[in-house]
């Protein structure tokens, strides 16, 4: 089994710093990695990046006019720290461990700027033009997230309520192709609610309580971290005798908290017995 654990809280815990600087918070994640030991280096997990980055630059008028013609996410000071960070990180480890960007989903990010301007209620085809744009906009920050260095992209859906199932589907067409476009792994996440299995991912994270073998990517509460060590040492003895003898990848379902004991990032890689 893989682990692609969440770090970037932990990090911040670590370096005492919480600022946006991509060096600091790459070597942050470097201490992190270092207790650790992933598989993967997830570089940042946001759920408000993106759409804060355009909502930031989108002067007065129609939300899809402005989206048309605001400068591409490389270029705006909050996702422009990513893609520095994703470089810094590729340049510490190369593929070993690899490294991994996140990218908000466009049906997620549209919601958030539809909410930025309530004054502008969206009919249902107004919905899914916002999410098109969106998506044009992200696929061009994967194809960024590639060229510096990452291998894989994990996608995160939050929202489930925006746009309809199949609509939410469609929308993620941009980021597929780019991902192939740049012979990267994508990941897709999305909520439970959601169903985005016609959306062409490689592969889709299944959430997972060790019941049965694991999925191929399977998506872990963040929280189960945060247990006392010796109910974090039981629960993850369970954990990887259903996932030991797989290729599944454990991916945390979004950052670990940073109060949690750091002694079970070292259990789950079998460094401390408890």
């Amino acid at each position: 089994m893989r682990l692609a654990p969440v770090l970037q809280e932990v990090a911040a815990r670590l370096s005492g710093s919480a600022g946006t600087e991509a060096l600091p918070r790459a070597y942050g994640l470097r201490d992190a990695v270092g207790l650790a030991r992933p598989d993967v280096v997830v570089s940042h997990w946001d759920a408000t990046l993106e759409a804060e980055a355009l909502t930031g630059v989108l002067a007065g008028g129609d939300l899809i006019d402005r989206l048309l013609s605001a400068p591409r996410l490389a270029e705006i000071a909050p996702t422009r720290g990513t893609i520095e960070l994703v470089r810094i990180l590729a340049g510490l480890y190369g593929t070993e461990p690899e490294v991994a960007a996140t990218v908000t989903g466009p049906a997620s990010v549209a919601a958030r700027l539809a909410a930025s301007c309530p004054s502008q209620a969206l009919a249902a085809e107004d919905r899914v033009e916002l999410a098109d744009v969106c998506a044009d906009a992200l696929a061009g920050l994967v194809a960024d997230y590639g060229d510096a260095g990452a291998t894989r992209v994990v996608v995160v859906e939050h929202d489930a309520e925006f746009l309809e199932a199949g609509d939410a589907a469609e929308v993620q067409t941009p980021l597929v192709r780019a991902l192939a476009h740049q012979r990267l792994a994508g990941v897709l996440v999305a909520p439970e609610a959601l169903d985005l299995a016609a959306a062409g991912y490689a592969e889709t994270a299944v959430r997972w309580n060790g019941s049965g073998a694991p999925p191929p990517v399977a998506l872990l509460p963040a929280a189960l971290w945060s247990l006392p060590p010796e109910r974090f040492a039981e629960r993850w003895r369970a954990l990887s005798a259903q996932a030991a003898a797989s290729d599944a990848l454990l991916l945390t379902d979004g950052p670990l908290a940073p109060d949690m004991p750091l002694e079970n990032l070292q259990v789950a890689r079998g460094q401390v017995v408890v």
